[in-house]
């Protein structure tokens, strides 16, 4: 099996690192080496993972930064410094079962796969509060290139990737957060956008980690069963024009990253074909996202039911397109866009962000 390497990221992680480190030691497939990247804790993250160091299994390189980085930064560089065929993002308040390397490198036994990601419980003080993450991500063993929901990663931990990816990652300066448009992606959201856009990702539905909830996680866990149904109806009555502006800004900047790296020179064979079809396909979305905001922001109703008719024809409401926001997004826009949107953009206030709900279309495209 391929060697893997483990990209650590720490920051004031006294707390639970060491057992997170014996949970690594415990693994039935060692990686050929831990990467620690620690971004100037003020703690002794760094002594224990010196003291771990001096019997671990494996080599454990520990590196410093000069500056805080944040943790988007803080993993980056910790992926940078790998030097395995595969890797795997680790943080430093979890626990990884014994088999969970195990099984993700197994999966890379077929060499077309970039990506694995396993299914894990979600824990606190102790106590079992859900048994998988509740994650709205197609479960399939195998999602085909670029048809994995486009907003939608998960969690870092979960992730095993092909080293291959990280000679795309001169490009991660200029990407963007969905969530948050004035930072850049994600580790986990940058890496599993370029997996599903240029190949195929596997799912391991087998809990093989435990993601610890303490107050002071980056992210924690987003329990979407416990919303009420008063959080609902503002979700589905929210300002929309707001909430769709930021999907087609962030698809214009990841159709661009394509184009930019179809234009570097050497580009030929396999990985061109790749980028052309992701480069297709993140313009149409564009394309789809800026539409679909014109539903909502067109004065007057002519140009919004116009749009509203562009996209049906486009095949943006059906599955002809490589994502599409289904059936009930289509009445949702003719009725909350094309004829009430005076009402949802004066009362439709209360709820702010992108909703992460998703919908029942194969591309879930935010509804």
């Amino acid at each position: 099996m391929k060697a893997v390497s483990i990209a650590m990221a720490t920051f004031n992680g006294t707390r639970y690192i060491g057992e997170q480190l014996e949970s690594l030691r415990q693994q039935t497939f060692l990686p050929a080496e831990l990467v620690v990247c620690d971004d100037r804790s003020s703690d002794d993250t760094i002594a224990k993972i010196e003291v771990f160091a001096k019997t671990a299994p494996f080599p454990v390189r520990i590196y410093v930064n000069e500056v805080r980085l944040g943790f988007r930064g803080n993993f980056m560089k910790a992926a940078h410094l790998c030097c395995s065929d595969l890797i795997a993002f680790c943080d430093q308040d979890d626990h990884w079962y014994p088999e969970k390397l195990s099984r993700c490198v197994e999966v890379f036994q077929d060499e077309s796969i970039l990506l694995v990601h396993h299914e894990a419980r979600i824990v606190q003080a102790g106590k079992i509060l859900s048994d998988r993450l509740d994650l709205l991500l197609d479960k399939n063993p195998v999602v085909e290139q670029l048809r994995s929901r486009p907003w939608l990663n998960p969690c870092g931990f979960t992730m095993v990737f092909q080293a291959s990816l990280k000679k795309y990652e001169s490009f991660w300066q200029s990407s963007i957060d969905l969530y948050h448009l004035n930072e850049k992606d994600t580790h986990d959201g940058w890496y599993f956008f370029l997996a599903t856009s240029l190949g195929r990702t596997a799912f391991i539905e087998q809990s093989l980690a435990d993601y610890r909830q303490h107050g002071s996680n980056a992210y924690g866990w987003n329990n979407r069963r416990a919303r009420t149904m008063s959080e609902r109806l503002t979700c589905l009555i929210s300002n929309r024009s707001e909430r769709l502006r930021a999907p087609a800004i962030t698809a214009r900047c990841r159709r661009d990253i394509f184009r930019r790296a179809l234009s570097e020179p050497g580009q030929s064979g396999p990985d061109t074909i790749a980028l052309q079809r992701a480069e297709r396909c993140w313009s149409q979305l564009e394309k789809f996202c800026s539409l679909r905001l014109r539903v909502y922001e067109n004065q007057t109703i002519l140009l919004r039911l116009e749009a509203c008719l562009k996209l049906l024809r486009l095949g943006a409401y059906s599955a002809t397109a490589s994502w599409d926001y289904g059936k009930k997004a289509g009445l949702r826009d003719l009725a909350l866009g094309v004829v009430l949107s005076s009402f949802t953009r004066r009362y439709g206030t209360r709820l702010s962000g992108v909703d992460q709900e998703g919908n029942s279309g194969t591309g879930a495209i935010p509804a």
